[in-house]
């Protein structure tokens, strides 16, 4: 599963440029209620390392990931994940403030 999901992650995230630092917000938009969000955010291991084996992060440590949030939604007919990288380039402690407007990348 982890090889399946990380290559997923990898091709889908091709052609984005590197980021050195970032806030991540996951939106998990599932095809019902049946699993526990707790479970389902399981599943963030596997977006970092497709992000780090296909180039987009150095590596996936607190100086590149900085702070990680979570949204939820119900839709049968398209389930999926989102992806929004917002960008910090200067270096300061991570926090929404630091992420500029349009500097927001998705996979």
């Amino acid at each position: 599963m982890k090889k399946k999901f990380t290559q997923l992650v990898i091709d889908s995230a091709e052609g984005l440029p590197v980021i050195e630092s970032a806030n991540f917000h996951i939106i998990w938009h599932c095809k019902d209620k049946r699993k526990d969000k707790d479970n389902i955010i399981a599943g963030q291991k596997f977006i970092f390392d497709g992000l780090v084996d296909g180039g987009i992060l150095k590596n996936d440590g607190w100086k590149e990931v900085g702070n990680i949030s979570h949204s939820f939604y119900i839709d049968k007919a398209n389930p999926r994940i989102e992806v929004e990288i917002f960008e910090v380039k200067d270096g300061t402690e991570f926090d929404s403030t630091n992420a500029a407007p349009g500097n927001q990348t998705f996979i």
